[in-house]
């Protein structure tokens, strides 16, 4: 199962659209990011480090698969 996820940017608050999707090992997330500014999609650890996705960030209105 694939998942599809937007940055987007309403009133100068930057979200997720959907803001939360389940996914599985093996899944496929495909995001777009439709705002003017770079974004590295990641999780945050239990420990609050900061684990990315990808080694490059996700321009302004370019999409990216992991």
């Amino acid at each position: 199962m694939a998942a599809k996820l937007f940055i987007q940017n309403v009133d100068g608050v930057t979200s997720f659209n959907p803001a939360t999707v389940p996914v599985w090992a093996g899944d496929q997330i495909s995001w777009t990011n439709e705002t003017d500014v770079a974004h590295q999609p990641g999780v945050l650890n239990p420990d609050g480090s900061f684990a990315s996705f990808q080694p490059t960030p996700i321009m302004p209105g370019e999409p990216s698969d992991v």
